[in-house]
Order: structure tokens, then sequence, then C-alpha cells
């Protein structure tokens, strides 16, 4: 197949990227040009350009599904990723990104009484983590006196 650029040969680019999910270079060597061929064709055709970036759309939808279908299913670390990255604004964040207050800001330390241990808080990360090892295990113990019973 030629190299030429023309809009039959942009519809069979861009069917072998959608079935290609997105990955360019497989898709550029399925029809027979390289992945630089492509980065030509973005630059100097504009719908080319926004068809490219249709078949991207898709192929973040492609992957947003599959992630939701593994929280559905139970995936701690999927729940994690997705808390990680969508749930910031509710306190989901790793410790390392987390930004420490100025000192000016500190919050002050209550000294712990003599009965009462001192007590780190706990992230709403990890609050999730350990409602979701418990409902495992609870799940687990049903599974075992299931097959007790069975």
């Amino acid at each position: 197949m030629s190299g030429k650029y023309s809009k039959e040969f942009a519809d069979k680019f861009f069917e072998a990227l959608k079935n290609r999910l997105g990955i360019v270079s497989s898709a550029a060597a399925d029809v027979g040009v390289t992945a630089e061929t492509v980065r030509v064709w973005r630059k100097t055709h504009p719908e080319f350009e926004e068809r490219y970036n249709e078949i991207n759309e898709y192929q973040k939808d492609v992957v947003e599904n599959r992630l939701f279908n593994m929280i559905q299913e139970g995936n701690v670390q999927a729940i994690i990723f997705y808390m990680r990255t969508k749930c910031r604004d509710r306190g989901y964040v790793d410790i390392k990104t987390a930004v420490a207050p100025k000192k000016e800001e500190a919050p002050v330390k209550e000294e712990p009484t003599a009965k009462e241990e001192p007590k780190e808080p706990e992230s709403p990360l990890a609050k999730l983590t350990a409602t979701i090892k418990s409902i495992r295990e609870d799940n687990d113990g049903n599974r075992k006196a299931k097959r007790k019973r069975g």
C-alpha cells in the first residue's frame, strides 16, 4: 500500500488504529507506513489530527471502562488507584505526595493522657483499605461456611 495521504488511506489507517486500541506504530505497520509518516500527516492535515484525537479518546474510554469493571469486581488495586487519582479532593492521597503544612500553620498536638496511647490519625485511604479487607474476610468466611454445609 502506498504511503501517500488520501482520505481513503486515512480511513484505513484509522480503522487499523481503532483495532489496535490506539497503538500508532502497529496501526501504521498494518497499512504500510511508518509512525513518522503518521506524525507528518497529523501536522499537515487538520482533519487527520481531529480523527486521531477522537481515536485517542476512544482508547481512554476503553481503558476507563475496564477500570470500572475491575472496581465493580472488587479489585482492591483498581479501587485504590481510582481513589488516589480521582478523589484527592476527599483526602485520598499518597503520604509521599501530600504537602506538609507550613511551620507556622502546624496543628498543635495534644499530649495523650496517662490512660490513652498516642495514635496516628487514620487517612481516608487507610480506612477504605481496612473496609475492603474486612469485606473480603467476611466473604471468605461465608464461602468456607457454605462449603462445610454443602
